[in-house]
């Protein structure tokens, strides 16, 4: 009885990463979200949050006025102008809040989705206990 050797294709040699790789690696990026109740062919960028920008807002989330501003909150952390650089400010977000909640909604959903949070579709949603419930 004979015995075949298959080949068998070489594997690929694993880069196990340094701080350094890491560290000089720019990882945000970004969706397009339409939004034509803001204007024909209009869209708002969004961005992946870093890991500071994900504190802050899961910190926000720890208050009542945290949670009450939630959905503003995570769209003026995300929204970015075409050179990534924010739309808003903390100061925006009351009047950010003024804007057609069905347009807020899409942006909320589709940052929280970009972001890898469980998206649970209220305006109340709590995307940190979401997150943890996974």
């Amino acid at each position: 009885m004979t015995t075949e050797n298959k080949a068998t294709a070489p594997k690929a040699k694993k880069k196990i990463l340094r701080a350094a790789d890491i560290l000089s690696q720019s990882d945000v990026d970004y969706i397009d979200v339409p939004t034509p109740e803001w204007g024909e062919d209009s869209f708002v960028r969004l961005k992946t949050l870093t890991g500071l920008e994900a504190t802050v807002f899961q910190r926000s989330m720890e208050t009542k006025a945290g949670k009450e501003d939630s959905l503003a909150r995570i769209i003026t952390l995300c929204a970015v102008d075409e050179e990534g650089k924010p739309l808003f400010t903390a100061d925006d977000v009351v009047d950010l809040k003024r804007k057609s909640l069905r347009v807020l909604n899409r942006l909320q959903d589709a940052a929280l989705k970009h972001n890898g949070f469980k998206v649970s579709g209220t305006i109340d949603a709590d995307p940190v206990q979401n997150a943890k419930n996974g």
